[in-house]
């Protein structure tokens, strides 16, 4: 008995360290480690994962290609050619949470495909589409930034000589990224197939080439990388394309959720789990709360978003292993990719701005 209880008080004792290391009372301790204990944990992401797999075809035969699209889009697809000759350019890369493809398509070309559960943005860089819309004929030139169709229809369309660059992203990802749970809303819904300015079609060129130059770096494309970059092409997705999400939220019924107590349970999970490929979605049901009433909360308590924490959490981790590293097997890069940073520019300004000193001089300090 007497061993029993002192097991007890030692681990009191240890929870009560752990919490006073957190800034939490013992009580909300307790509650956040059981409710962590609970919930099954999200799959660790690892520092390197599978290259993106890329797959190249070039051929004369319209039924090859063809058989190329459908299994590159996952769906039916019927394509039709009016004459014969000319050479398809294909090229489709696989990245897990999305997909990239650079299609060359020659002649006139007639195109059908089946409803598929994803969301397919091309930027046309040559030639000319035709398709039909609800209010008449749609015709796109070169340079423009579109929406292959809405999702879960089909998909007709006609091509010219065209040259079109896709990102394909599974609207189960548009989703978590636009806050949106299945229990609190309908299904996802575009109102227009293309870009809605000139600046938002800039927006998705951008955010486009940057994610070809990641999966052109396959030693940095780490599960965290690829994680962000794919939440980043859903966000610009949904920013650029009018949507049923993109509206102002009402929070009238979020607000009693926007507590202190919100705020602690989510940032005890971020610092729990920074490591592995979280979304706010998992972070708000770590705190018992809806992704918009979390984000109310830390714009209400904090003065930034949760993404914005995560973000800052995983640049201090970067710190501590900058500091830690042998700057002979190690680099800036591959610390900033460890830790789902996209873009190492954009990581150095961060960095400096925190820490006052490039990265580079804390690896090689």
């Amino acid at each position: 008995m007497h061993q029993t209880g002192g097991t007890a008080a030692e681990a009191r004792r240890k929870l009560t360290g752990d919490a006073a290391a957190v800034g939490r009372t013992l009580p909300w301790h307790c509650a956040v480690v059981l409710a962590d204990a609970s919930r099954p944990a999200p799959t660790p992401a690892p520092v390197g994962c599978a290259a993106p797999t890329r797959h190249r075809l070039v051929t004369t035969d319209p039924e090859v290609a063809r058989s190329e699209l459908v299994a590159a889009y996952g769906t039916p697809i019927r394509m039709a050619a009016s004459a014969s000759g000319g050479t398809f350019r294909l090229e489709h890369t696989d990245a897990d949470l999305f997909q990239t493809g650079d299609q060359q398509l020659p002649g006139a070309l007639d195109f059908a495909s089946e409803p598929a559960s994803q969301v397919v943005v091309g930027q046309l860089l040559a030639g000319a589409v035709s398709r039909g819309t609800p209010s008449g004929e749609e015709r796109l030139t070169a340079g423009d930034v579109f929406l292959t169709g809405r999702p879960a229809t089909v998909h007709t369309a006609a091509t010219h000589d065209a040259h079109v660059q896709t990102v394909t992203l599974p609207l189960t990802l548009l989703h978590k990224v636009a806050g949106q749970l299945p229990d609190q809303s309908g299904p996802l819904r575009f109102a227009a197939l293309r870009a809605s300015s000139p600046g938002a079609a800039d927006r998705w060129r951008a955010t486009a080439a940057c994610t070809a130059t990641l999966l052109e770096r396959p030693e940095y494309a780490t599960r965290l990388v690829v994680a962000n970059a794919a939440q980043l092409l859903a966000a610009t997705a949904l920013a650029v394309f009018r949507n049923s999400a993109a509206a102002s939220p009402d929070l009238s019924g979020e607000t009693a959720d926007a507590t202190p107590l919100t705020v602690r349970r989510a940032a005890a999970f971020i610092e729990a789990h920074a490591d592995r490929d979280i979304t706010l979605a998992d972070i708000a049901g770590a705190a018992f709360v809806t992704p918009r009433a979390l984000q109310y909360a830390f714009r209400r308590h904090l003065g930034t978003t949760p993404l914005a924490s995560l973000r800052d959490v995983r640049l201090r981790r970067a710190h501590r292993d900058l500091v830690d590293a042998d700057p002979a097997l190690t680099t800036v890069s591959k610390v900033a990719a460890r830790w789902g940073f996209l873009h190492a520019g954009r990581f150095a300004a961060r960095y400096q701005d925190l820490y006052h000193c490039p990265p580079s001089t804390t690896l090689h300090a």
